[in-house]
């Protein structure tokens, strides 16, 4: 987003002003989303976040699952979702930070706590601001062709993962809500509960496309992916089969020094696939 800090600064008052009517209000920025400014804002003795990006899909897509479980105690309390000028901004309740530590122990008990976002359905999948009744086959094989170019530049043998996600797919008729980024720094511990936060990626689709994207991106063990599906009740073949699609994604947009490593963990999943 191509905007200064002063700029975004007197931004972010302005909003405030004009959301709350009032200049009582404190803000301050925080680090916690993808491609959003996101800040903390004290009102009133309540706390919110205002979420401000130049580009409307990010926050219509993190608002609009925050609406979709709303009531399930699972994430922030959606409250406003506007326009001010060329920007797009929405507010959410606030929801202190206390973070889970990353471990082989812990990631089983995120995920399971992750099927209950994957309980909300719809008939159409993709992103929330793009819903679309194309079969999922369709959505998934039309989403590796457009990456196939760049791949094919990338990988040392491309043919053979775009041939194996392009021969097979699994159909699904009732598809699940998805996080899109479902890992540690997306999700917080609140008063025992666990939250989940920064929904931005989150589409309808597979649950097991979910899953998929963590395990290949942070590179989780063979044997915690066994965990995950003894307490999920997941399918495995699927898991993989959907990491591979993954991993051609992170290696077509990943950058250039991030190839090699990226290219080598796709031919790991694409392993395990293959042997499932």
């Amino acid at each position: 987003m191509e905007i200064n800090s002063k700029e975004l600064s007197i931004t972010v008052q302005s909003i405030l002003q004009s959301e709350f009517g009032s200049e009582s209000f404190q803000f301050k920025d925080i680090s916690r989303g993808g491609q959003a400014f996101i800040f903390e804002i004290c009102f009133s003795d309540q706390r919110h976040v205002l979420r401000i990006c130049s580009r409307k899909q990010p926050i219509i897509n993190n608002f609009e699952i925050l609406k979709c479980l709303e009531g399930l105690d699972l994430s922030p309390v959606p409250i406003r979702s506007n326009q001010w000028n060329d920007l797009h901004y929405s507010i959410e309740s606030f929801l202190p930070d206390q973070h889970e530590s990353h471990s082989d122990q812990n990631v089983p008990k995120l995920f399971q706590s992750g099927t209950r976002i994957h309980q909300i359905h719809s008939d159409q999948c993709g992103r929330l601001d793009r819903l679309s009744h194309q079969s999922w086959s369709s959505y998934l094989h039309d989403k590796v062709r457009h990456h196939q170019p760049r791949f094919s530049q990338r990988a040392s043998d491309p043919k053979k993962y775009i041939d194996s996600v392009l021969s097979i797919c699994p159909e699904v008729d009732n598809f699940s809500l998805l996080h899109g980024d479902l890992w540690f720094g997306n999700s917080l511990l609140y008063q025992g509960k666990r939250y989940f936060l920064d929904f931005e990626k989150g589409i309808f689709g597979d649950k097991e496309f979910d899953f998929a994207n963590t395990y290949y991106e942070q590179s989780l063990k063979p044997e915690v992916l066994d965990t995950i599906i003894e307490v999920t009740g997941y399918d495995k073949w699927k898991l993989l089969f959907y990491s591979v699609i993954h991993g051609i994604d992170y290696v077509s947009h990943g950058k250039e020094k991030d190839v090699e490593s990226r290219v080598k963990r796709l031919d790991q999943v694409y392993g395990e696939f293959l042997n499932c």
